[in-house]
């Protein structure tokens, strides 16, 4: 199984009107970043995932679950910095 975790850059915050957005960079390295904004006067998110510098996925949505959903469901990109975990069998099922 493989995964990547990505972790907020504080320094990345910003207000811009009604929107908040923050950047979180992969922990193993890297040039894949991921940027969600939410807009408080809408009341919903939108996020970017870009990968070596070339945007991978997008998405937007006003339930934050269903909005993190299509937003990581592709999974990782081919060249992006990942960890892999051996899945036992008893795991798998």
């Amino acid at each position: 199984m493989g995964s990547s975790l990505y972790e907020p850059d504080l320094s990345t915050l910003r207000k811009d009107g009604n929107a908040l957005s923050m950047t979180y960079r992969n922990s193993l390295g890297g040039n894949s970043r991921v940027t969600i904004t939410y807009d408080n006067l809408k009341s919903s998110w939108s996020g970017e995932k870009i990968v070596n510098d070339k945007p991978f996925s997008a998405t937007d949505g006003k339930d934050w679950k269903g909005f993190f959903i299509h937003l990581t469901m592709l999974g990782l990109a081919n060249g992006e910095m990942c960890e892999f975990k051996k899945v036992s069998e008893s795991q798998g099922k």
